[in-house]
């Protein structure tokens, strides 16, 4: 298997190469997305295992990022890591999701890591637990 891929995005340029530097050095393919729809279109078209996105991102001006992909059946299986920044906490904008979720700005790279890889492991049981309610389990079955 080769290097988990990580949908990164957030509308700071700066923050986005700084962040991917990071994620590359520890051997993580990263895809990046500077906006909303951009993020969008990757996550369909690129395969993320995990999706590590600015909170305020918007697709579209009524629709959130994040309110996009939890309406997708499946992309929203996909682990989701948010950014949250000063300003959506100071205007009381966080998102309903776990603490455990959210990794909040200025980044600290020790908390990024352990998070993408709590998130993949995640994703890797909700992956298998997929395939078992798909039919995919090989056990019982006659050869």
């Amino acid at each position: 298997m080769g290097a988990s891929r990580i949908l990164l995005a957030d509308d700071d340029a700066g923050m986005l190469a700084n962040v991917a530097l990071h994620l590359r050095n520890e051997q993580y393919t990263v895809v990046c997305a500077t906006d909303g729809l951009e993020a969008l279109t990757a996550a369909q078209s690129e395969d993320p295992d995990v999706l590590l996105i600015t909170v305020e991102l918007m697709v579209d001006e009524k629709m959130t990022l994040c309110e996009e992909l939890s309406k997708h059946p499946v992309l929203r299986r996909i682990p989701i890591i948010y950014l949250v920044g000063e300003r959506t906490v100071r205007l009381g904008n966080l998102p309903r999701v776990p603490t455990r979720s959210m990794i909040f700005k200025p980044l600290h790279t020790d908390e990024l890591f352990a998070k993408v890889e709590q998130a993949l492991s995640t994703g890797k049981r909700r992956r298998e637990l997929g395939r078992i309610r798909l039919g995919g389990s090989r056990r019982g079955r006659a050869a």
